[in-house]
């Protein structure tokens, strides 16, 4: 987008069209701007309204009123109606920012052990004899708090890769030769786009979000849900089956937030995201202290995460990128 947008236009809730001048990250600048100066607009004209409110009131309470003060307290009422209809147009693009940005973090329901994962040798191969994954000679350990990318063309197994990561614990996909070892305190957020099919098309989007978890803080559901699209009656009326790939991703980015794991596997999670829902991830990462393993060959999303190393495939060698405190 930024590298051929000059112009972006935003449609609010309200209806509210707004036209902004240049590329997306100068169209997120300006549209600050403009929805900072609305916010001390807005608070002004409530203190305009709680005065003209006031002041008609006065007139009531001043024992009879006469044709002169009630024509006065008329004229006042009208000038506060117009008053909190402007504010309503104002605060209607503001509350929908408000909304909509509202920062909900990544959290870990409890922290990890030092040591989060090491893989030792791995080799996956399939029945047909296709070579997924080759790294026999490989061992890494990803350790507590580290943000790790994989890196690699198309087809040298970084999916593979994460997938065995995912499944170490269970027989659903495990490797060839070699071992992958989770820390005994490792909990597991995987989000990869294929798996996006395993939502249960006929739940609605609330059973879906709480189907692994307690649904008592109702709050924080509704709050997570809303940071990633679903508000409103809709998490209860509807269904998975009606959801566009789009949203199915974003619903199992929240259902992960929900789930609070130590360990998050990131498999291309922007590949299917809305340039505001990207930002949302970003932000919601922002002060994550536990693991991130992730695969995703836009650039410019890795060094927004704050990428400690990165596993270079197919050869395995890891590169540094800054050292992890």
């Amino acid at each position: 987008l930024n590298a051929f947008a000059t112009r972006v236009i935003e449609i609010t809730n309200i209806g509210r069209v707004i036209v902004f001048e240049g590329n997306y990250n100068q169209f997120i600048q300006k549209r600050d701007m403009l929805f900072e100066a609305e916010r001390v607009a807005a608070e002004q004209k409530k203190q305009e309204i709680e005065r003209l409110r006031t002041a008609a009131k006065r007139f009531k309470t001043w024992g009879r009123e006469t044709q002169e003060t009630a024509r006065k307290r008329k004229t006042i009422e009208r000038r506060a109606d117009r008053a909190e209809t402007e504010l309503d147009e104002m605060l209607g693009a503001h509350v929908r920012r408000e909304h909509r940005y509202k920062i909900q973090h990544f959290e870990e329901d409890q922290a990890s052990c030092k040591d989060v994962a090491r893989v030792q040798g791995v080799t996956k191969q399939y029945e047909n004899g296709f070579m997924a994954l080759n790294l026999p000679h490989v061992d890494i350990t990803l350790r507590r708090g580290e943000r790790m990318a994989i890196i690699g063309k198309n087809g040298v197994g970084k999916s593979t890769l994460l997938r065995l990561v995912a499944h170490a614990r269970d027989e659903e996909f495990s490797a060839t030769s070699g071992s992958i070892d989770l820390g005994s305190n490792t909990t597991i957020g995987y989000y990869a786009p294929d798996i996006t099919s395993d939502l249960k098309a006929h739940n609605t989007i609330l059973n879906e979000a709480t189907e692994h978890i307690s649904a008592s803080d109702m709050g924080r559901v509704r709050a997570i849900l809303g940071y990633w699209g679903f508000s409103g009656e809709e998490i209860v009326r509807k269904q998975i089956k009606d959801l566009s790939m789009s949203q199915r991703a974003q619903l199992l980015l929240a259902k992960i937030m929900l789930e609070r794991p130590n360990l998050l596997i990131l498999d291309e999670p922007i590949s299917n995201l809305s340039p505001n829902m990207v930002d949302n991830l970003v932000a919601s990462l922002s002060t994550f202290s536990g693991t991130v393993l992730v695969v995703s060959h836009e650039q410019s999303f890795l060094d927004q995460i704050g990428i400690h190393r990165c596993l270079l495939l197919p050869n395995g060698s890891l590169e540094i990128i800054r050292e992890l405190r």
